[in-house]
């Protein structure tokens, strides 16, 4: 039985139902958008507009959806874990954003393939979806394990099962440090410190070993937990049980108010330009492609889109470093 702990006590409805239906069915979801995939492609060929409208009226709002759907859980996510009894196990919620994203990013590749493969009937042939398919294949290969299983953790007596992108890290308790795990470069990732890295094993693609990602969980908490069973082996077995978790929850830090990550000055200016260099070049090409190729110049949306996401993750990043370092002055 899978339950998931309330701040105070008992249990509550977490993620929204919304969210806990796709989570539910985010393998048959997977499937039937790949199946629609295909047939979306070998019908645009013989109707090309209709499948590039399909595109856009699917794609877009399952794009907007997904971003709603992790703003609105990892906003102020609940400081719990998912209480497995039977499998003896707390695990962090997975959420439904990446099944819709990995949805929307599935449309995307369909209207650059159709597009392409409409022009090559047509004798010309379209470079630009060419780089398109390559560029978004290679995304949707390497994040398929996030939409058909999600990513997050599970803690368990005998270590850390940690789910991430494109592959997996299985941590035994053993193989950490005393001190306590710190945060990411994002707040949804944790870092650790291995004592004996040597135990650490791995599956698929993992290209930080000594980092783990979480959603749906009060990171505070997660750091919290796993310090607790890193450093006091006796409570191990007590994993996956409700008044462990409730011991957990009682002993949980105070969760400070939640801002933007501060930002070094080199990674501000990375986001800066790369948000500059897709948003301005995505309309560059919306510009050029208007005339010839319509259908293609809408999807420069998705690329401006993004350019506009990194300009404000550039400047509240700037901001909260800028905070922090006035309160540090202050001190």
């Amino acid at each position: 039985m899978s339950r998931l702990g309330d701040q105070q006590a008992g249990l509550v409805a977490y993620p929204r139902p919304m969210s806990k239906i796709v989570v539910r069915h985010r393998r048959g979801l997977v499937v039937g958008g790949v199946v629609l995939a295909v047939a979306q492609i070998v019908a645009a060929p013989i109707a090309p507009v209709p499948v590039f409208v399909a595109c856009a009226a699917i794609g877009i709002p399952l794009l907007v959806v997904a971003m709603v759907d992790g703003w609105r859980h990892n906003r102020r996510p609940p400081a719990a874990f998912e209480i497995d009894e039977q499998d003896r196990s707390f695990r962090t919620p997975r959420l439904a954003n990446g099944v819709l994203m990995m949805l929307a990013a599935l449309q995307l590749f369909v209207f650059a393939a159709g597009f392409t493969v409409w022009s090559a009937a047509h004798g010309d042939v379209f470079w630009t979806g060419v780089a398109a398919i390559l560029l978004l294949g290679w995304l949707l290969a390497t994040n398929a394990p996030l939409a058909w299983r999600g990513h997050g953790l599970t803690l368990r007596p005998d270590g850390i099962h940690g789910d991430k992108s494109s592959g997996a890290l299985v941590i035994p308790w053993d193989a950490l440090v005393a001190e306590r795990p710190g945060r990411g470069d994002e707040r949804w990732k944790i870092k650790l410190g291995y004592a004996r890295p040597d135990l650490v094993t791995s599956t698929g693609w993992v290209r930080a070993r000594d980092e783990v990602t979480i959603e749906g969980t009060d990171d505070e908490f997660v750091l919290s937990a796993i310090h607790t069973y890193a450093t006091e082996p006796g409570r191990r077995h007590a994993i996956g049980t409700v008044a462990e978790h409730d011991l957990l929850v009682a002993g949980r830090p105070a969760t400070p108010p939640r801002t933007a990550e501060p930002a070094t000055p080199g990674q501000t200016v990375a986001r800066t330009i790369g948000g500059l260099a897709l948003f301005l070049g995505a309309l560059a090409l919306e510009m050029a492609l208007h005339d010839r190729y319509h259908y293609v110049a809408m999807a420069m949306t998705f690329p401006s889109a993004a350019g506009l996401g990194l300009l404000i993750r550039a400047f509240t990043g700037h901001r909260a470093a800028r905070r922090q370092t006035r309160m540090r002055a202050q001190q």
